[in-house]
């Protein structure tokens, strides 16, 4: 198991949201790894505004490390640091993003001689068809970076071990990604993150999905799940993480806690609309081996895509049947 957690925050008045995500976060992994050390990395800015404003957040740390980043947008400066980490915090770690939710034990890593670990994007081996239409793989494959986008790698959990070896990788990874910044604007870092691991810098190791199941593109995957990742949400806030982090700017710490505890005990992040639903679904889920995708739509709050899919089911009946169309 990795000696400490580490979470990287920037934030600014106007943008307390992201200490509040890795508020609810942290109380996550407190609860299921109480004897993890939690570090949080910010820089000089975040850190005065995090003390001037009064945020709980630091509180909730073992311990906070600041770093003096040039200056930049939150994320320049939230990328500057995460890909120089051993740089800043000594030993081995496991970082985590700031939108997660753990759910139980961090301990079993798999073994064997690695120096770095992460889990493939969208939980899936090959995502090459998909990966090769986003924005930013686009940028750096005409950057001319050598992407393999059969072995592409999701950047928001990963695990190091401290050695020579993960220090060359993540010093490789932050001048790739600086080269990035510097001829496309190219913030975004896991095209620099890929490149890199797949220079053979560091022997890595590919972590289970449950170590960074991301909830929609595999939504199957949540029962199993040691850690549910909220990174391809968006702006959908019909999952019990973006209700807790709503909750986080007026509940108290002790209830948000019991909040946070009983949305990680469910199969499935549902919506935190009430405890009888939340479990009558999960019986049914186990009982009859899933969910209906109508109650998966609905239940996420896509009304509309629940209306689709309900019309397409009916005209599919329709047409099998020989009615007219």
């Amino acid at each position: 198991m990795s000696n400490q957690a580490v979470y990287l925050v920037t934030v600014r008045e106007g943008s307390e949201v992201y200490a509040d995500m890795a508020l609810v976060s942290i109380l996550s992994l407190k609860l299921t790894n109480p004897s993890l050390p939690v570090r949080l990395l910010c820089d000089s800015e975040s850190a005065r505004w995090l003390q001037e404003s009064g945020h709980r957040l630091p509180g909730l740390c073992d311990s906070v490390v600041v770093v003096e980043a040039p200056e930049g947008s939150l994320i320049y400066r939230h990328r500057w640091m995460k890909t120089q980490l051993p740089r800043f915090l000594p030993g081995d770690g496991i970082h985590l993003d700031a939108d997660i939710l753990v759910r139980s034990s961090l301990a079993a890593l798999p073994h064997g001689d690695w120096d770095f670990a992460a889990v493939p994007d969208y939980n899936s081996s090959d995502m090459s068809e998909l990966l090769r239409t986003l924005p930013h793989v686009i940028q750096a494959l005409e950057l001319g970076w050598p992407l393999d986008l059969t072995r592409y790698f999701n950047s928001g959990v990963f695990c190091w071990k401290d050695t020579p070896a993960v220090h060359a990788f993540f010093a490789e990874w932050h001048r790739l990604w600086q080269e990035g910044v510097e001829a496309g604007e190219l913030l975004k870092d896991q095209p620099s993150f890929n490149t890199t691991l797949q220079r053979g810098l560091v022997t890595s190791a590919t972590l289970p999905n449950a170590f960074n199941t991301m909830v929609l593109p595999a939504w199957e995957l949540s029962p199993e799940a040691v850690v549910w990742h909220f990174w391809s949400a968006g702006s959908s806030k019909e999952h019990s993480f973006a209700q807790l982090v709503e909750q986080a700017k007026h509940l108290s710490t002790e209830q948000l806690t019991a909040n946070v505890r009983r949305a990680i005990r469910f199969s499935r992040p549902w919506p935190n609309s009430g405890r009888a639903l939340a479990r009558l679904l999960d019986w049914r889920g186990h009982r009859f081996g899933g969910y209906r995708t109508v109650e998966r739509l609905w239940l996420y709050g896509q009304r509309r895509a629940t209306v689709l899919h309900l019309l397409k089911r009916v005209r599919g009946t329709g047409r099998g049947s020989g009615a007219p169309r």
